[in-house]
């Protein structure tokens, strides 16, 4: 699994891939990850219990994953990032590796399979002999909760969050009026802050508001996911928590992060999201 992972990406994707993983191992099949030799302190904090494999990104990466690849036969790789470009996925099979490749933007890849949660209808490739795309809402890849039914008149917790990067300055406004809840009704809001820089951003924000009572910043927790149920409403950008939330039976209030096309309206609509600020 070749997947983004560093203080400046956030944990979008390898919360997804570790959702994966789960399934793989049902499967009997064993997933290594491939992280980058440059952000090994920060995965070492993240404490993650699966066997991992560090590539040289500045020296021929191509070669070094194909390399450590080999030593560990590994014959497929899931790649799921964003720096990951469609040369890279060309070299890659040039290799002799099946390449499964996860798309958010409906980007061209060189993968043999590539999954989306977008819509068919907003399809720009054709399936070929030598790749097959699967498209649609059912190919989101989450965490398996049991949906359940909830009072929102009965609103009392509100988990606050800026994505996996903790990004609060892009949505400086929403924070801001998710914020004042607290002062407006009898709610608690938690807000999580994965690293420094989030949550001074937030402590600067507070400063903007009379809080007459005590907010709770949690820092970034392994089984964030597998919590949503405890919140009634999870307010923050539109990704994989919006499905996560979904699922959990809460209620996820979004809003957009960067117009970068991961936005999907369809998608959302067809599994239950009710309300999305563009």
């Amino acid at each position: 699994i070749l997947c983004d992972l560093s203080p400046n990406s956030g944990l979008g994707h390898y919360s997804r891939m570790k959702c994966l993983s789960f399934s793989l191992e049902k499967l009997n099949i064993e997933p290594i990850y491939i992280f980058e030799s440059t952000h090994k302190k920060f995965l070492k904090n993240l404490k993650i219990n699966r066997k991992i494999i560090y590539y040289n990104k500045k020296n021929k990466p191509i070669e070094n994953i194909n390399t450590l690849s080999k030593k560990n036969k590994i014959s497929s790789i899931i790649v799921d990032s964003y720096k990951v470009n469609y040369s890279w996925e060309k070299e890659l099979k040039k290799h002799g590796f099946f390449l499964i490749a996860i798309d958010d933007h409906l980007k061209k890849h060189c993968a043999d399979i590539v999954f989306t949660n977008k819509p068919k209808r907003e399809s720009k490739f054709l399936n070929t002999k030598d790749q097959t795309w699967f498209m649609g809402p059912e190919y989101t890849i989450v965490s398996d909760f049991k949906r359940r039914n909830n009072d929102y008149k009965k609103i009392k917790n509100i988990l606050l969050h800026a994505g996996g990067s903790g990004l609060f300055n892009l949505i400086k406004d929403f924070t801001l009026s998710t914020i004042r809840l607290v002062n407006k009704y009898d709610v608690t809001v938690s807000i999580l802050c994965p690293n420094k820089k989030s949550e001074e951003i937030i402590k600067k924000i507070i400063l903007k508001t009379k809080i007459k009572k005590k907010l709770n910043i949690i820092p970034y927790t392994d089984n964030l996911l597998s919590e949503m149920k405890n919140y009634n409403v999870i307010a923050g950008p539109s990704g994989t928590s919006t499905f996560e939330t979904i699922l959990a039976g809460s209620f996820p209030f979004t809003v957009q992060l960067k117009n970068d096309g991961r936005d999907s309206m369809r998608s959302w609509h067809n599994i239950g999201h009710l309300m999305h600020l563009s």
